[in-house]
């Protein structure tokens, strides 16, 4: 959790951004966390991201009804509200009491955050990219009707093993009293 000074207004929205738009794509380059909880109610996905140069950053919550085994977050469209349903993203709700909760998109500086973006509606997709892995877009728009758009794209590459040039050897079969010997380099 992110602490914010507190102001004495009652909104919680007075460090949202008042100006700007948001075009973010993060990949799996960047410092990604993404964890889920279940409890009575379904499965709660957090999900953050840090760019890999520490210059932003996003915090979301997803709610379903359970998680993918393979991407975690299941496949589909959720809507960002408040209601804390299946389907559905965490809209921010403001900052209540110092404490800064997702959904958010935040630029950084070395003292913490320097401009906030608080998701409070739109939309998010999850899908699979063409290597089955996680690819999340987010259209949001923050309290001042600023529009935020966020892509995650995990482009890991498979573990495969590419480009290997095997040593060449001199290899010799030989079957003498009926067994068979390899003979590689004369040895």
């Amino acid at each position: 959790t992110l602490i914010c000074p507190p102001k004495t207004t009652e909104s919680g929205f007075e460090h949202d951004a008042q100006e700007g738009t948001v075009e973010r794509t993060y990949t799996a380059n960047d410092e990604v966390m993404l964890d889920s909880t279940v409890d009575e109610y379904g499965t709660i996905i957090y999900f953050s991201v840090i760019a890999e140069d520490s210059t932003d950053m996003m915090d979301v919550i997803f709610f379903a009804d359970k998680a993918d085994d393979n991407i975690i977050i299941p496949v589909g469209k959720y809507t960002i509200d408040g209601s804390e349903k299946s389907g559905t993203v965490l809209a921010n709700p403001g900052i209540r009491n110092g404490q800064l909760a997702p959904s958010f998109y935040a630029t950084l500086n070395q003292g913490g955050l320097e401009t906030l973006y608080m998701l409070v509606k739109g939309s998010a997709e999850v899908s699979k990219n063409e290597s089955g892995k996680l690819h999340v877009e987010i259209n949001a728009l923050n309290s001042n009707n600023l529009p935020v758009r966020i892509v995650y794209d995990d482009t890991t590459p498979a573990a495969a093993v590419e480009n290997i040039k095997p040593e060449k050897s001199n290899v010799e079969k030989r079957i003498k009293d009926g067994q068979l010997y390899i003979i590689r380099n004369g040895k």
